[in-house]
């Protein structure tokens, strides 16, 4: 093993320096590379955040405003209801006041038709 272990330095040894020199450069726009694609990942992520807040945001508007709908639509139904009511009793009081007789009129009228 230590042979294996000797052979590889001989090897890294035995490269000449302009080799070395364009695996450092290598190495260095890789690592480069990386680093500009970390930031770049970091801001993706700080809008991805951004924008979840937004939705987040949103939705609870929406939900809020599903609520207030809610709301008004039973108390439409409660109006509405109500109006029926009104106009049920309404109804009835003409019906009733037909019934009655008229009260009696002046000498020389004709009752209405």
């Amino acid at each position: 093993m230590a042979e294996e272990g000797a052979q590889g330095s001989d090897s890294f040894q035995g490269m000449d320096r302009a080799q070395l020199e364009i695996y450092v450069r290598e190495f260095q726009q890789h690592y480069r590379g990386e680093r500009r694609l970390r930031r770049e990942l970091e801001r993706h992520n700080k809008e991805l955040e951004q924008r979840v807040r937004e939705v987040t945001a949103l939705n609870k508007v929406f939900q809020q405003h599903l609520v207030e709908r809610d709301e008004m639509v039973a108390a439409y139904k409660e109006l509405m209801a109500g109006l029926e009511q009104v106009s049920r009793v309404g109804l009835a009081l003409v019906e009733r006041a037909k019934a009655q007789p008229l009260p009696d009129q002046h000498a020389g009228e004709e009752p209405a038709t």
